[in-house]
């Protein structure tokens, strides 16, 4: 809120956080364009990016660790060389099924979908501590009471 006054942008205090992200979306700079996407929007695709620092909702972090860990479960002696590795590497990747994948992306839309609605629970709930700006009526009930 303090950034939509500072730049003379109007807004309501008694609108959401999710119409206030849209007000400071429409105000903002212009998103910076990577070529790569341009590319997949003239074939009909549109480039899909993970939060930063959010690797428990990105299945491939779930495939990594598992080739991770077939390759450290098969270097018993931890006398690897390179050819080794390629080879145990190569092996690993091809373990990873369809059926594993599945499973991956299973649980990642899980997460997904329980942080949805653990940010939709506490939505609502810094919705209803938010004090409105607007009031006038500065005294409470109690206070004609205490004096």
């Amino acid at each position: 809120m303090d950034w939509l006054t500072s730049n003379n942008i109007v807004y309501s205090p008694n609108m959401r956080k999710i119409e206030l992200l849209n007000i400071v979306k429409e105000h903002l700079l212009p998103k910076k364009t990577y070529k790569f996407d341009v590319m997949l929007e003239e074939h009909g695709f549109t480039a899909l990016r993970l939060p930063p620092y959010h690797c428990d909702i990105n299945a491939i972090e779930y495939v990594w660790a598992d080739i991770k860990h077939f390759i450290r479960a098969q270097n018993i002696t931890a006398d690897i060389n390179m050819e080794k590795l390629l080879k145990l590497t190569e092996h690993a990747i091809e373990n990873v099924t369809i059926e594993k994948w599945k499973n991956y992306c299973a649980h990642v839309e899980s997460l997904e979908n329980a942080y949805w609605e653990k940010d939709g629970i506490l939505e609502e709930m810094c919705d209803s501590l938010v004090i409105s700006l607007d009031d006038d009526d500065d005294s409470t009930e109690n206070e004609a009471t205490l004096f």
